[in-house]
């Protein structure tokens, strides 16, 4: 069998190929605003600075758990799949599992409700959690799982899980696992007060640097060819003098368009490169 290409569309084009309302387009017409809207401050967070890291960082985590329980609804294979199903107790079981997403997304949004109305006294609880937040915490770990299930599958779960229990039982485990064990509420402040546990370095260098090469790599294939052939084509020096106006394009050398588009050997380098 061989290999075929297939046009898949995204759901905004879903949504204005269908040209009608219901709760399912909906729901697309959410998840298409949310995800640019996440784009666009992203993408203003890299011109001009990131605010509070705690806030900024639980802001993108927040976001995205959103979006996963859209995308990953309960009860229902795909997003693009309708409420309607083929029986009334599938289409009950469909309009129950919505429910739930529901009830999960409100769960998320007072968690960052919890985190943004004062961040500052949340963070000078550092090391003395209250029972709010350790409760607070609690349910923000849990959604990280069902997100993470959701979107990624059992097996990491199952990981986490087991070295959640490790390390608030470690003193019971044998070998390598053996350690001294945290308390529940210690566990609790690493991961959810300090920015060592959910909002540690992984986090941070996915909302500050990954998620910007994912969303050019995006623009480049939804675009085609028109956008790599203008950035080939008219490419922008590294730097310029100070003294000097800053031109508007740098047409690329005639070698960019050879078929290997590698420069000759005996091209000598831009002086400007090394200023």
């Amino acid at each position: 069998m061989g290999y075929q290409e297939a046009r898949t569309y995204a759901l905004l084009e879903d949504l204005l190929r269908s040209r009608r309302w219901s709760l399912n387009n909906v729901i697309l017409f959410a998840v298409s605003s949310i995800s640019i809207a996440l784009a666009l401050f992203h993408i203003f967070v890299a011109g001009f600075g990131t605010p509070e890291s705690h806030s900024f960082r639980s802001i993108h985590l927040v976001v995205m758990m959103v979006l996963a329980i859209l995308y990953y609804p309960t009860f229902r294979s795909s997003i693009r799949d309708p409420f309607v199903g083929d029986t009334p107790g599938e289409t009950r079981r469909r309009q129950i599992g919505f429910a739930i997403d529901l009830a999960l997304i409100a769960v998320v949004i007072a968690i960052q409700s919890y985190v943004l109305f004062d961040v500052e006294a949340l963070q000078a609880r550092e090391g003395i959690p209250s029972q709010a937040d350790v409760f607070i915490g609690s349910l923000l770990i849990f959604m990280v799982l069902e997100t993470t299930r959701r979107a990624v599958g059992w097996t990491m779960v199952i990981i986490t899980v087991f070295f959640i229990v490790q390390t608030l039982y470690a003193q019971y485990f044998p070998g390598i696992f053996h350690a001294p064990s945290v308390s529940y509420e210690r566990f609790v402040d690493i991961q959810f007060i300090r920015t060592d546990g959910i909002f540690g370095i992984p986090i941070f260098v996915v909302s500050t640097f990954i998620l910007l090469f994912i969303l050019f790599g995006s623009l480049l294939i939804r675009s085609g060819r028109a956008l790599s052939s203008w950035i080939l084509r008219y490419r922008l020096p590294v730097t310029v003098p100070a003294d000097q106006p800053r031109p508007r394009f740098s047409p690329a050398p005639s070698w960019a368009w050879s078929r290997d588009r590698r420069p000759p050997m005996s091209l000598p380098p831009d002086p400007s490169l090394f200023r």
